[in-house]
């Protein structure tokens, strides 16, 4: 057995998917969000059909490599939330996925790091941990659940 009596776990965010109970899907029993509209994601992953496991990614220690141009060196990114779905072709698909209230500059560099660099590298990996497709989408606040849950429908259709 593991022994977290010396982990600090961070448990003061109020706002939790599902308020009560447990998560159908994820990874986790529950998905710490900062937002409304995390909430409503959370809720849009745990319950779409193509969607096998989730997990919030707050403090798991999960991080993407991007470069940040304006202060001209390479930064750590933590996207909100990743997922597997479904096999595909290939075998394992995991979504990176991003939640913005407004989508800004630098949400868009982290974005074209992420699909242009990251993700590539990986998916041509042999390193186990990597093993299958990944892709990444960026939601915003324009993004009602039932938008959501249609562009995930259209990815995991999609042959990748």
């Amino acid at each position: 057995m593991i022994d977290t009596s010396k982990v600090h776990f961070e448990t003061r965010l109020e706002r939790r998917y599902p308020a009560q109970g447990n998560t159908a899907h994820s990874e986790l029993n529950a998905a710490a969000c900062h937002t409304g509209p995390e909430i409503v994601l959370a809720g849009v992953l745990d319950r779409h059909s193509e969607v096998v496991a989730w997990a919030r990614n707050y403090r798991l220690g999960w991080t993407v490599p991007y470069f940040d141009e304006g202060g001209g060196r390479w930064r750590m990114y933590e996207p909100d939330f990743v997922a597997r779905i479904k096999d595909g072709a290939r075998g394992p698909r995991h979504l990176v996925i991003e939640f913005k209230g407004r989508v800004d500059d630098d949400a868009v560099v982290k974005k074209m790091h992420i699909e242009e660099m990251w993700i590539p590298a990986v998916n041509l990996s042999d390193d186990s941990a990597c093993a299958g497709t990944w892709r990444y989408v960026l939601f915003d606040s324009s993004n009602d659940a039932e938008e959501m849950g249609n562009i995930l429908d259209r990815i995991s259709k999609d042959s990748w």
